[in-house]
């Protein structure tokens, strides 16, 4: 079996150089939510490839739908561009996920949950890297249909008290045994253990994935054309400095004016996209505009809409 430690920004710096003896894997939070880059992601997988260490990615989702998994594997995505990765890319819905959702009032049904699975490791995929589950075997009872996604994409495993034979029966790839211990090179005192029962890095390289020999994702992200708009009547005053007015409710899209603090406007529309509510209406040209009055997944207004 193969040694390795998945880590995030909470085992703050790493001293690399100390870990190294000690494993044979890394995984490494890129981030989290719709926007967040984990704030250690981008020099642990520097120190990673610095040290040859084979080292794979993990995006923590505080997605509710299928659009915010799509945008969360596309930022993983763009992260995973600028350094070698040996290892999977992982998809990471916890229990801590499920809770924010309902508390913000989006509750994740199993299928949703599910699906949003599919569609983050299938855009993985689509880029040309090796998709991966994160899971433990109370996530398969209440949150996701197993069938549904194993072993169609490979499992990481999370059951902590449990031996190597009774992990073995979920048929994982990777294996996280025990979390809160230490390890020299990481000053917290507070690191995930896990075992491969794969070399993943071997297998990744036979199937010619995750671009290896030195090629450049082909991937895009594609353009934001399959929203909807739901009529809705009414004024919204800003309430930041300014806000971009766009030709599309996407932050890609040409900005053509803004408003000000404390100025209002009147919208007859509104649609979900890109992880923000946007309101619509007709503007001067006899164009319809639209403007990101809140971020869907943490609530952040950047307007009061009444």
């Amino acid at each position: 079996m193969l040694k390795g430690i998945d880590v995030s920004d909470h085992q703050e710096r790493i001293n690399w150089d100390r870990v190294k003896p000690n494993i044979d894997f890394a995984i490494v939070r890129a981030g989290w939510g719709n926007h967040t880059i984990d704030s250690q992601a981008d020099r642990n997988v520097r120190e990673c490839n610095r040290l040859g260490i084979p080292v794979g990615l993990y995006w923590f989702s505080y997605a509710y739908n299928i659009d915010m998994a799509i945008h969360e594997a596309h930022l993983c995505i763009e992260f995973a561009k600028k350094y070698r990765i040996d290892y999977p890319i992982v998809y990471d819905l916890e229990v801590a996920s499920l809770n924010w959702a309902k508390k913000v009032g989006h509750p994740i049904s199993k299928r949703t949950a599910t699906d949003m699975a599919k569609a983050f490791m299938r855009e993985v995929e689509k880029a040309g890297y090796y998709a991966m589950l994160y899971a433990n075997p109370n996530l398969f009872d209440v949150a996701y249909y197993r069938s549904e996604l194993c072993p169609r994409f490979a499992l990481w495993l999370a059951w902590y008290g449990v031996g190597v034979d009774t992990a073995k029966r979920y048929n994982p790839k990777i294996f996280q045994y025990s979390e809160h211990e230490s390890m020299s090179g990481i000053g917290t005192g507070d690191v995930d253990l896990d075992y491969g029962f794969e070399d993943m890095a071997e297998t990744i390289r036979k199937k010619g994935l995750n671009h290896l020999d030195g090629s450049k994702p082909t991937y895009h992200k594609p353009s934001s054309s399959s929203y909807k708009l739901l009529p809705q009547h009414g004024t919204c005053t800003i309430v930041v400095d300014n806000l971009n007015i766009r030709e599309k409710p996407s932050t890609n899209s040409a900005i053509v004016g803004h408003y000000n603090k404390g100025e209002s406007v009147k919208y007859d529309y509104y649609v979900d996209n890109e992880d923000y509510r946007w309101i619509s209406w007709i503007g001067r040209s006899g164009k319809r505009r639209y403007m990101a009055v809140r971020v869907l997944s943490t609530n952040k207004r950047y307007g009061k809409c009444v």
